[in-house]
């Protein structure tokens, strides 16, 4: 890696590739630490030293072990005070210089607090805004227009804000536009993958990162995945053990605990909301019931699972319920698991004579014998309605006309 110049004095660079050079002054800032505990007199040293060497005119290279996060934070800071513009907007000009978006949260805090005036005067922001990621699928549209009814949101794209790729962007866009909660849908289009269970735990990690320098409220949707170890019927609640199995519900399961220990370590606020399969016009998923309409419309054949004795049966959450809860676990403040759902198990084969029903469709049932055990868990939900006042309000078959009506009208979300 070459020296990357933000400007045409400042720049950064690995420090074994710059130092020896006789055409550029090293501020050499490596004996600063790349995470929380810096201290602040040493930060604003290597800022002062980088001012007085521009002012003198000189060409001026900061530089770290691998040019990556100190290096650029020391930049940012240098800029901010030389050209007397905000910390933030010199944040943004390294960052679109050098392409960098792995600068750590800690060290641009250290960097801003060893610059801040203690005469500064912090513009109030508005009461809450909430920053929902992940929001171009039909859960997250929905998710946002019942959040709209409270509070200022903002829904980026994953272009405008790709949370794969560092914590600094992230950073940069909640200081803008005075984020106080973020409500975490994000996902990889794949999530039940092995793949897709690193890609998930990356972003939650960058957005821990940034909720805990920013002192940011988190509410993190997980999943009733997070009991899917566990065979036959299980009704639970917040204090029943977590229980994982495969990818999806791994995922889960680990994201939970980085939240978990997060929170002792550090003042992370986090609610996290487990919630049954969601349901509703447009969604891909559960994609048997999306199977079961579109044979019941075209009058085919539908195949129902049986495990031995045992028919699979599920709680099946409303994407309108599940949104309402969103909005009332924001406005609770509530921190801790929630577990919400409609608390009643329905067999696949009373969901699919329902759906035929509901089609007028000619479809004949059948049963597919299979050796593996049910996983059918029901979520009990009485914390969340006296924690945050929220019930499951839609009714499996209000619910499933909706669905329905929807089918073929609009693209299903991929």
């Amino acid at each position: 890696m070459s020296i990357r110049w933000i400007t045409p004095e400042l720049g950064t660079a690995p420090a074994d590739e710059v130092f020896g050079r006789d055409d550029v002054l090293v501020v050499d800032v490596r004996n600063l630490l790349d995470k929380e505990g810096n201290d602040l007199i040493e930060v604003s040293k290597r800022i002062e030293q980088g001012l007085a060497s521009l002012r003198r005119g000189q060409r001026t290279v900061v530089a770290c072990d691998y040019g990556m996060s100190r290096s650029n934070a020391i930049a940012a800071g240098i800029i901010s005070k030389f050209q007397g513009i905000p910390f933030i907007s010199a944040v943004r000009l390294v960052v679109e210089a050098t392409g960098e978006g792995e600068i750590k949260a800690t060290v641009l805090s250290a960097v801003r607090a060893a610059i801040s005036s203690p005469n500064t005067t912090n513009i109030e922001a508005p009461l809450r805004t909430v920053l929902v990621t992940g929001e171009s699928g039909t859960t997250g549209s929905t998710v946002r227009k019942s959040l709209e009814r409270y509070f200022k949101v903002l829904s980026p794209t994953r272009r405008q804000l790709d949370l794969e790729k560092g914590t600094t962007l992230l950073e940069l866009y909640i200081e803008e536009n005075q984020v106080t909660h973020l409500v975490h849908l994000a996902n990889p289009r794949v999530s039940a993958s092995n793949l897709g269970f690193g890609r998930s735990l990356t972003m939650l990690r960058n957005v821990l990162d940034v909720c805990v320098q920013r002192n940011i409220s988190l509410l993190y949707p997980s999943s009733a995945e997070v009991y899917s170890g566990y065979s036959g019927t299980l009704e639970a609640d917040e204090t029943t053990p977590l229980f994982a199995r495969g990818p999806l519900g791994e995922a889960k399961y680990v994201a939970e605990t980085m939240i978990a220990n997060c929170e002792k370590m550090t003042s992370l606020r986090c609610c996290v909301v487990r919630s049954p399969p969601i349901y509703g016009p447009h969604l891909p998923k559960p994609k048997f019931l999306n199977n079961f309409i579109g044979k019941a419309i075209a009058n085919q054949p539908i195949l129902t699972h049986r495990y031995g004795s045992e028919e699979p049966r599920l709680d099946l959450l409303f994407v309108d319920d599940f949104a309402e809860a969103i909005s009332c676990a924001v406005a609770s403040s509530y921190v801790g698991p929630l577990n919400i759902g409609t608390g009643t198990l329905t067999s696949t084969r009373v969901i699919a004579e329902l759906v035929c029903e509901l089609t007028e469709s000619q479809s004949n049932l059948a049963y597919s014998a299979t050796s593996a055990k049910p996983n059918s868990v029901s979520m009990n939900a009485a914390k969340a309605k006296q924690a945050i006042n929220w019930t499951a309000r839609t009714s499996l078959r209000e619910g499933l006309i909706k669905t329905i009506d929807g089918f073929g009208k609009g693209k299903i979300d991929e």
